[in-house]
């Protein structure tokens, strides 16, 4: 029996895949030693590029000095509040110092919030003309001040001269009517009508003086003034 010859195509197929894995272990090496030294390369240039670029270098310092903090935030007795109110609540410490006996809280975000929520309110309030107030301005103080009460702060202030305004505005008309001759009085002297600005302003010191005796002195003071600029003044 005569056995076949083996045949010879195998074997160089054999050794075209062995060439094709040695080529392909070769470029891996080849990768892999290629790949660090690129990216080395990219490392050092960028970093040289930081160092000589001036423009780089001040967009990463004007990042940094924008994160040290808001200036528009100030301190207060250790409380961060805006930075415009720090003198206020010193004008509110100084006299009424009992706003702040009870007003306690862990939470720091609360804090700010309501000091800042007082100063507004303050604020808005005791820069309020007696002829812009209405009832519904009325309620929305209330409302303000009730829920500033309710965080600890003892403004016994405020709702008082708020209950006075209240009284003084609408228990008698006669702050509506005082403010009707005032505009009277504007059109007369536009119109330069000399004899009846006279009679006008007789009738404005006799409409005062009915509001004197009804509210007293401070009623007749806040008719030509904020309602509560007063408050803070004085020792």
């Amino acid at each position: 029996m005569v056995l076949p010859e083996p045949m010879a195509a195998p074997t160089k197929e054999l050794g075209d895949c062995q060439n094709i894995n040695e080529a392909v272990s070769s470029d891996t090496l080849d990768t892999g030693v290629r790949e660090p030294y690129v990216m080395e390369n990219s490392s050092d240039n960028a970093n040289r590029s930081r160092q000589t670029n001036p423009a780089l270098v001040g967009v990463s310092n004007d990042r940094a000095s924008s994160s040290q903090g808001n200036k528009d935030i100030g301190l207060w007795q250790g409380h961060k509040v805006n930075s415009e109110f720090v003198c206020l609540l010193d004008r509110i410490f100084h006299k009424y110092p009992e706003t702040f006996d009870q007003f306690t809280s862990k939470n720091k975000k609360l804090c700010t919030m309501n000091l800042n929520m007082l100063c507004t309110s303050v604020n808005d309030f005791t820069k309020t003309f007696l002829n812009e107030v209405d009832s519904e301005m009325i309620a929305d103080y209330r409302d303000a001040f009730a829920y500033l009460g309710n965080r600890g702060l003892n403004i016994g202030w405020l709702r008082r001269r708020l209950n006075y305004i209240e009284h003084l505005k609408f228990s008698k008309p006669l702050i509506p009517e005082l403010h009707a001759i005032d505009c009277h009085i504007d059109d007369a002297k536009r119109q330069n009508l000399q004899s009846k600005l006279h009679v006008l302003q007789a009738f404005r010191r006799a409409k005062m003086s009915e509001i004197q005796k009804a509210f007293g002195t401070m009623g007749t003071r806040l008719t030509a003034g904020f309602i509560g600029d007063d408050l803070l003044s004085g020792p």
